[in-house]
């Protein structure tokens, strides 16, 4: 005969800590009950979930964290009996979460990238629907999030990804709204039997999160013996099985990206969706230069200014499939204020932060 104990809820897990709280002589604050269901959610994601045992440890450790915050203060009575959200290692501040309206708005302020901002706000807000509809008691749908990102290196997808784990956490899709980032290096061993734990292992650091493969491509070889398909076949079990822990997305050129999902159906039949990041084009690069500058306090003469945009028209007219763009605008910043910096070692009364037309040099 086997009996099945089932999890116990937030709100049990809530009183079991309470429980302790009082045993110890400590209350919690509404703030602080908040800040314990968030760190047990965080630990939720954990695989070998705890239970009454994850309580207790969140417990000591926030009384332990009591006593070291306030050993060099002076303190109330009250002060030694009560547990706040510092304890738990929440910030107040961030009790409730990032408010989704000011990260959809952070989507919508990027440079450039229209139809990949308008796909994504499409699949946010179609999440946020089911999440409302099973707010009302209506069964949510089993959501698949996972994604491949399709372009060149710097067109914005590693920032997109960042923010998509934010978002979906602000939804409650996700524990943690944390983001792994790895490549082939990270997951695939040298060795037979190690590429399988440690991939599984990159998988549960994101779990809660999302997981993010740059380059995913290069997990394939033209040799059926590459320990890269051992990669494959671990993270198609988990993309399956842990679909409500973690979302997977794989970045990369167009071209390699196509032949990857080509090469593998297990893969292809669990993405959800394609995003395609275009290369910015010369006005977008100039305004990424100039919001780089903006952000550190320099202004750019006329002159240096028609310079920059003459630069990225001429770059983004003649690019190739090593073309940067992002990183290609925030190197030229960096640049220019290199030359400006030797600039400024021989006339010191020049103003620091203004970039003149020499400081933009054709071949930086």
């Amino acid at each position: 005969m086997q009996i099945d104990f089932e999890d116990f809820s937030d709100q049990e897990l809530l009183e079991i800590a309470k429980a302790q709280a009082k045993d110890n002589h400590y209350t919690l604050t509404e703030e602080a009950e908040q800040a314990f269901k968030v760190k047990i959610n965080q630990e939720k994601v954990v695989p070998q979930f705890a239970n009454a045992r994850a309580v207790r440890n969140i417990m000591e450790e926030a009384m332990r964290e009591r006593a070291f915050r306030l050993s060099e203060k002076l303190v109330t009575k009250d002060d030694l009996v009560i547990l706040e959200p510092l304890d738990f290692g929440i910030d107040p501040n961030q009790l409730f979460g990032d408010n989704i309206e000011d990260l959809m708005a952070q989507l919508r302020n990027l440079v450039g990238l229209k139809d990949v901002k308008k796909q994504v706000s499409s699949i946010m807000n179609y999440v946020r629907a089911e999440k409302r509809r099973e707010k009302m008691g209506h069964p949510m749908n089993d959501l698949s999030l996972h994604m491949v990102f399709t372009g060149n290196p710097g067109t914005g997808k590693t920032t997109i990804a960042r923010l998509i784990s934010q978002i979906l956490k602000s939804i409650g899709v996700l524990k943690r709204g944390h983001m792994i980032e790895v490549t082939r290096e990270d997951l695939v061993g040298q060795y037979v039997g190690q590429t399988g734990p440690k991939t599984l292992e990159k998988i549960k650091e994101a779990y809660g999160g999302v997981l993010f493969i740059d380059e995913a491509y290069s997990l394939y070889s033209a040799s059926e013996n590459d320990f890269g398909y051992e990669a494959i076949s671990t993270l198609i079990k988990e993309m399956e099985d842990n679909r409500d822990k973690l979302v997977v997305i794989m970045a990369g050129y167009p071209s390699e990206m196509e032949q990857m999902l080509s090469m593998n159906s297990g893969i292809r039949s669990r993405i959800a969706y394609t995003v395609d990041f275009p290369d910015y084009d010369s006005e977008e690069l100039t305004e990424i230069f100039h919001m780089a500058a903006s952000q550190q306090g320099f202004v750019l003469t006329e002159e240096a200014q028609e310079k920059v945009k003459n630069l990225f028209v001429q770059s983004y007219t003649t690019r190739d499939s090593h073309f940067g763009n992002a990183r290609t605008a925030r190197s030229l910043f960096e640049k220019a204020k290199l030359h400006q910096s030797n600039r400024l070692a021989e006339d010191e009364d020049a103003d620091l932060f203004t970039i003149l037309l020499e400081d933009i040099e054709e071949n930086s």
